[in-house]
């Protein structure tokens, strides 16, 4: 079974390791979507 949305990377950058890509969905494409995820673990 497939998923009803997937994910396409095109990009992650190599310093902050934000991704680029298209969303797909049953409806359309989101493209030039950016998700940057930050995990900080310090409490300063």
């Amino acid at each position: 079974m497939k998923s009803a949305v997937t994910y396409e990377l095109l990009h992650e950058c190599k310093q902050t390791g934000a991704r680029r890509g298209i969303i797909h969905t049953p409806h359309g494409d989101i493209r030039n979507t950016s998700i940057y995820a930050s995990w900080n673990t310090s409490n300063s």
